[in-house]
């Protein structure tokens, strides 16, 4: 998906790669090959979500992210706890369904 998008990081991403380099390699694969892409209408901003071997052990990350024409600007990264992706999940199908106005 990356080859016809040029990546940008958010000065907010940088920060988290910085307080958090274990995280580093992680954005471009997330956002390439997620398990999962939501839209959050809070945030206005794209949401990739893959579960990947981090720190040990087997999480959640979510890379967020804006596309803009052929710019794509990362803005932040995290990994997810079991109930904030669930909770994502669920929100994205009653927001499918037309019962919420954001995820």
């Amino acid at each position: 998906m990356t080859s016809n998008f040029e990546i940008r990081y958010s000065n907010h991403y940088l920060t988290r790669i910085g307080d958090r380099p274990y995280l580093e390699s992680c954005g471009e694969l997330v956002f390439q090959s997620p398990d999962a892409r939501f839209y959050d209408l809070s945030k206005d901003n794209f949401i990739a979500v893959k579960r990947m071997y981090v720190l040990g052990a087997e999480r959640d990350v979510a890379l967020a992210y804006d596309i803009r024409e052929n710019i794509v600007m990362f803005v932040s990264i995290l990994i997810l706890k079991e109930r904030q992706r669930q909770k994502r999940e669920t929100t994205a199908e009653q927001n499918a369904e037309g019962k919420v106005g954001a995820l």
